[in-house]
């Protein structure tokens, strides 16, 4: 009976020895978990955050792109109304010559 006591109490101290080891094991892969989930969660912050900088970026570039060409198209329409009078100012030239000549 001794015997029998001796056995079953060294039985519950391993028992409670691997409940102990799973614990600590457990709390482990909880941690190492924890861990990668706040890897993951830095990373994609940092993917997100280069996203909307990217997209800034690109919004800026479009608008200066725009900017330019409104500008473009200002100075071509300043030049061609600056043609057009030159052209108009001829003609007018012509015509007062010829009138001219013809009196």
């Amino acid at each position: 009976e001794e015997e029998e006591e001796v056995e079953t109490a060294a039985l519950e101290a391993e028992a409670e020895e691997e409940e102990e080891e799973d614990d600590e094991e457990s709390l482990e892969d909880d941690e190492e978990e924890d861990d990668e989930e706040e890897e993951e969660e830095v990373e994609t912050a940092a993917l997100e955050a280069e996203a909307e900088e990217e997209e800034e970026d690109d919004e800026e570039e479009s608008l200066e792109d725009e900017e330019d060409d409104e500008e473009e198209e200002e100075e071509e329409e300043v030049e061609n109304a600056a043609l057009e009078s030159e052209a108009e100012a001829e003609d007018d030239e012509d015509y007062y010559d010829e009138y001219d000549y013809e009196d």
